[in-house]
């Protein structure tokens, strides 16, 4: 069950991508504007993010951290059997996986590679919740959606995805 909200929430993240923005960062809306099944609120303090719509294909980069589990190993497969789907494919110009291990500095400057690369969205395991806030910047600055899921970011600056785990180990 966890493992399917974890791909569920991939998904979720990866059709926001219909969205992406044309100006500098995105927009604060009420929501959820789309799908809300599956964009449960953590609270009512979340915010709503939506980016004016870009024509695709987009460029997109999964930036993992480290792989030396097997739950790791599965995501990256999926996420790139994801990309290859009919209907998904065509939407997709340039798919990028990259694991940086448990280095911070080396997972943010692989994110600020993508960004500089003209990536349209990252999608994310963060290797810590704090030291993301520049990148964030410029992710907006560049209209680069970010896209953390699993593990959440210490900030209310980007869209997070992620399951209530307390609640899925009861």
């Amino acid at each position: 069950m966890n493992w399917t909200l974890r791909v569920a929430g991939f998904a979720c993240a990866s059709l926001l991508l219909s969205s992406v923005s044309a100006g500098a960062g995105p927009k604060i809306v009420s929501g959820p504007g789309a799908n809300p099944g599956c964009f449960k609120p953590w609270s009512d303090q979340t915010k709503f993010f939506q980016w004016d719509k870009k024509p695709g294909p987009y460029k997109i980069a999964l930036v993992n951290g480290f792989v030396g589990n097997t739950w790791r190993i599965q995501m990256v497969k999926t996420a790139k059997a994801f990309a290859e789907q009919p209907g998904i494919k065509e939407n997709i110009k340039e798919f990028k996986v990259v694991s940086t291990g448990t280095d911070v500095a080396a997972q943010l400057g692989a994110m600020e590679d993508f960004i500089n690369q003209g990536f349209d969205a990252i999608v994310t395991i963060a290797v810590a919740p704090d030291g993301f806030d520049r990148i964030i910047r410029l992710a907006d600055k560049n209209n680069v959606v970010v896209v953390p899921f699993d593990n959440i970011l210490d900030t209310d600056k980007v869209m997070m995805v992620n399951e209530d785990q307390k609640e899925m180990g009861r």
